[in-house]
C-alpha cells in the first residue's frame, strides 16, 4: 500500500500524538496517518480548516473552521461534535 503523505499539500500545522500519529489538514480535509505514513481516516469537513488541531487527555481531536469547531475521537473515525 502507497502513502498518501506526499500527495497532500498540508493547510494547518501538524498535531502528533504518543503513538506516532500525525494528523494534519488539507484545506477542507483533516487526515491521520499512521507512524509509517499509511493514511488511517480522513474527514471532510466542507469548510476550509483554520489553525492546527489539538488533542485532550483523553484523546479527543478539536479543529476549527471557517464555520465550526469540530471534535474528533482518535479511537473511532467519526466525528463526535460540530459546533458554529
Amino acid at each position: 500500500e502507497e502513502s498518501i503523505v506526499s500527495d497532500v499539500t498540508f493547510t494547518t500545522g501538524i498535531l502528533l500524538d504518543n503513538d506516532g500519529n500525525l494528523y494534519v489538514g488539507s484545506n477542507e480535509v483533516l487526515y491521520a496517518f499512521d507512524d509509517d505514513s499509511n493514511l488511517l481516516w480522513k474527514s471532510n469537513l466542507t469548510n476550509a480548516i483554520v489553525g492546527t488541531p489539538i488533542m485532550d487527555e483523553n484523546g479527543h481531536i478539536f479543529i476549527t473552521t471557517t464555520e465550526y469547531l469540530h471534535a474528533f475521537s482518535i479511537l473511532r473515525a467519526f466525528q463526535l461534535h460540530e459546533k458554529n
